[in-house]
C-alpha cells in the first residue's frame, strides 16, 4: 500500500475535497434558477474563482484536496460519463448524423489546432481547447489537461472562452434554424454535432422542436463517444513518457470510459441508477472545476489576452458552419 493512502494522508485530502463538493452542490443547485447557457460546470468555476479573490488565496490546509479534486475525482466523473452512451438516443439519430457527429470531431480539432498555429496560441491551451470546442466542453477540457498535465492556467482559460461562445452558439442555433426552415431532425443534430456542451446541445434541441431532441442529443453522445480515443492520441506516451508499445497503453481512466460506455450499450443500466451516475459524474465535474477556480490565480487568465476568446469564436464558427451544410445537404 502506498502511502498516499495512509490514513493521514487521506485525512489531508478531506478539507479541500469538502470545500470543493460544498461549491458543487451550492453550483448544481443554482444552475437550477439560471440560464442554460450558464450551466452548473460553469457555477461552479465561477465560485471557485470568487471564493478565492474573497480570502485573498486559496488556504494552504485545503491545496492537497483541490488537487484531488482535480485529479482523482476529475478521472473518476470521465468513468461514470460512459455510462450516459446508452442506445435510445443513439438510434434515434441514424448512420449519417453519426458519420456527421464524428466528422465534427475531426473538423473541430483540426481547425483549433490550425488557427491556433496562426495566431500564436501555446501548444497546451490549443491541444486543450481543441478537446473542449471538437467532444463536450468543459469535461473534455477537464480530461484533456490531465491526460496532458496542461498548466492549470490553460485549462481555466480554455472554460471561460468555451462557456461564453458555447452560451452564445446555443442561443442562436435555435433561431437560425427557425428562419431558414429547417427540418426539425436536421437542426437537432446541427445542434448536437456543434455545440460545445451536452447542456448546450440538449438546451438548443429543446428550443427547437420535441422531434430534434433524441437526434441532438445523440450526436452529442457521439462526440462524447470519441472523447477515449482522443486521450490516448493526446497522452504523451502514456503518463510516463513510455516508449513502443508500453504508449498503447491507455490512461486508466480513458479505459474505465471504455468499459463503462460497453456496459451502457450492451448492457443498460436501470434508467435509475443511469440517473444518479449521471448526476453523480456532473456533481465530481462540477467538483473539478470548483477546485481547479479556487487553486488558480486569476491574473493568469487576464495574462492570457484576447487570443483564446477570439480562437474559440473563430474554431467554433469553423465547426458551426461545417456542421450545419452537414446537416443541411446529407440529413
Amino acid at each position: 500500500m502506498t502511502s498516499s493512502w495512509r490514513p493521514a494522508a487521506l485525512a489531508a485530502l478531506l478539507p479541500g475535497l469538502l470545500i470543493a463538493l460544498a461549491l458543487a452542490g451550492a453550483a448544481v443547485l443554482a444552475s437550477r434558477y439560471t440560464p442554460a447557457w450558464l450551466g452548473a460546470p460553469a457555477m461552479a468555476l465561477i465560485a471557485g474563482i470568487a471564493l478565492r479573490l474573497m480570502m485573498g488565496g486559496a488556504p494552504a490546509i485545503a491545496m492537497p484536496g483541490l488537487s484531488a479534486a482535480y485529479g482523482p475525482i476529475l478521472k473518476a466523473a470521465v468513468v461514470l460519463l460512459g455510462l450516459r452512451l446508452g442506445g435510445e438516443e443513439l438510434a434515434a439519430l441514424g448512420w449519417s448524423g453519426a458519420g456527421l457527429a464524428i466528422a465534427a470531431v475531426a473538423v473541430g480539432f483540426a481547425a483549433t489546432l490550425a488557427l491556433a498555429r496562426v495566431m500564436g496560441v501555446d501548444r497546451d491551451m490549443a491541444r486543450v481547447m481543441a478537446a473542449g470546442i471538437s467532444i463536450c466542453g468543459a469535461s473534455a477540457a477537464l480530461a484533456a489537461g490531465a491526460a496532458l498535465k496542461a498548466r492549470q492556467e490553460a485549462v481555466t482559460t480554455t472554460l471561460a472562452a468555451i462557456t461564453l461562445i458555447g452560451g452564445i452558439a446555443m442561443v442562436l442555433i435555435p433561431v437560425i434554424a427557425h428562419k431558414l426552415g429547417m427540418a426539425p431532425v436536421s437542426a437537432g443534430i446541427w445542434a448536437g454535432a456543434s455545440l460545445h456542451e451536452l447542456a448546450h446541445a440538449t438546451g438548443a434541441a429543446a428550443a427547437l422542436d420535441e422531434e430534434a431532441s433524441a437526434p441532438g442529443v445523440g450526436a452529442k453522445l457521439v462526440r462524447v463517444a470519441m472523447l477515449a480515443p482522443v486521450l490516448m492520441l493526446l497522452a504523451p506516451g502514456g503518463a510516463n513518457g513510455k516508449q513502443g508499445l508500453a504508449r498503447l497503453v491507455p490512461p486508466w481512466f480513458v479505459t474505465g470510459f471504455v468499459i463503462a460506455a460497453l456496459i451502457a450499450w450492451q448492457a443498460p443500466l436501470p434508467d435509475g441508477l443511469t440517473s444518479a451516475s449521471a448526476q453523480l459524474a456532473a456533481l465530481l465535474f462540477c467538483a473539478a472545476l470548483a477546485g481547479l477556480g479556487l487553486a488558480i490565480d486569476p491574473r493568469g487568465i487576464l495574462r492570457a489576452g484576447w487570443r483564446p476568446i477570439v480562437l474559440c469564436a473563430l474554431a467554433s464558427l469553423v465547426l458551426l458552419s461545417a456542421t450545419f451544410a452537414g446537416a443541411w445537404f446529407l440529413i
